[in-house]
């Protein structure tokens, strides 16, 4: 496999980035649709809580001059008059100060309180105006992707309509004459199309707006109309298919015809013959037709192109150092994918190393671990400690 004269997948992403410098339009949303997408603003909070103050625990509020008057006896106090309930971040009546927590009382059958522990400070247990968040309060940084928890944050904090940057919109073009759609049966030389599924599905988890295309067979005037129309919808097009140099592989050269090639062929297997075009302001993709080549362009290129339009970082996948439990080989010229399946044994972890070229390409796709092997490292060897990458 020869990678001469190609660049590396940190040469390519670095000309994208010199080259193409859209940026994202900002638009408002309800809180109830922000999760997911990336903040477009800073925030800070809108309201103070506690209003007045509140609570910090479930307790007994009771007014503690009136406690030391009484001596430290409750034995006789009435709830609404001597004191009143109080659970956490509830209000309760001004005239009581001062909260003891409820596992630290007996209830008496005349409606008295007992206190299991009469040493108590005035104030004890009172969350302060404010204390929980304050109008004005940072709350959180823009250009990042939206959490659940986020959404908890900014209800608190009064915002109910978020800053988030518009969708990317990314087209996906099928192409191969080969291809039938999905619940086709396949003839001979037929194959089932099964990375629209998986892009549209990744392309939704990077949080982008996919505009996926029906399959497009390898005929040039096809494939260049179906090509104009996706620049006329998209900000990103990938093309899927038809990336090398075989007499039906006529992407690569349409792209050329139409746009500046950035490069095609990169030090990355499998994928080698991934081409990349700006054509007018539009970058796009031509990305090789085998599953696993498929999801290894997302998985480096597309995840890198999106997270740039956004002004974000790609997120880092968690890791896990396993051992090796057979042979595991690159080309050693080229950043190699390397699927894994990752299994428990005890407290430690073993890794499998799933072969592409192993005729069992069900296990290799939903395989749950991955690494890269870098240029110039030829291999993993059984007994040897590695990082392994989850694969969500």
């Amino acid at each position: 496999m020869k990678f001469d004269g190609y660049p590396t997948r940190e040469e390519v992403l670095e000309a994208i980035d010199s080259k193409w410098h859209a940026k994202p339009a900002i638009e408002w949303v309800p809180i109830e649709a922000s999760l997911d997408r990336i903040l477009a603003a800073d925030l800070t909070s809108k309201m103070t809580f506690p209003i007045y103050r509140a609570a910090k625990l479930n307790g007994i509020a009771f007014s503690y001059a009136q406690y030391l008057a009484d001596e430290q006896k409750t034995e006789n106090w009435q709830l609404g008059r001597d004191y009143a309930y109080a659970d956490t971040g509830d209000d309760f009546p001004d005239g009581f100060d001062t909260v003891i927590m409820v596992e630290k009382v007996d209830f008496l059958e005349n409606g008295g309180l007992h206190f299991l522990e009469p040493s108590i400070e005035k104030g004890e247990n009172i969350a302060d105006r404010g204390s929980t968040i304050k109008a004005g309060d940072f709350v959180s940084k823009k250009q990042r992707r939206i959490r659940p928890t986020d959404l908890a944050a900014f209800a608190l904090s009064g915002n109910t309509r978020i800053p988030v940057y518009q969708k990317l919109k990314v087209a996906f073009i099928p192409t191969g004459s080969e291809l039938v759609p999905l619940r086709s049966l396949p003839k001979r030389g037929q194959m089932i199309d099964c990375n629209s599924l998986m892009v549209q599905a990744t392309l939704e988890k990077f949080g982008v707006e996919p505009l996926i295309y029906p399959i497009v067979k390898d005929i040039t005037t096809d494939l260049e109309a179906t090509l104009q129309d996706a620049l006329t919808q998209a900000d990103l097009v990938l093309i899927n298919g038809g990336s090398a140099r075989g007499k039906e592989d006529y992407n690569a050269g349409i792209l050329e015809r139409m746009g500046e090639v950035i490069c095609h062929g990169v030090k990355a297997a499998p994928g080698r013959p991934l081409c990349l075009a700006m054509i007018g302001e539009t970058p796009v993709l031509n990305i090789p037709g085998p599953p696993v080549a498929t999801y290894f362009g997302l998985d480096w290129c597309v995840s890198h192109i999106i997270a740039h339009y956004y002004g974000t970082q790609v997120p880092e996948k968690a890791k896990v150092q396993a051992k090796m439990k057979n042979e595991c080989g690159g080309p050693g010229l080229a950043d190699f994918l390397c699927r894994m399946e990752l299994m428990k044994n005890g407290d430690a972890y073993e890794a499998i190393f799933l072969s592409p070229r192993g005729g069992a390409m069900g296990q290799v796709l939903s395989s749950n671990g991955q690494r890269i092997l870098e240029r110039g490292n030829l291999g993993f060897h059984p007994g040897e400690l590695i990082d392994v990458e989850w694969i969500e």
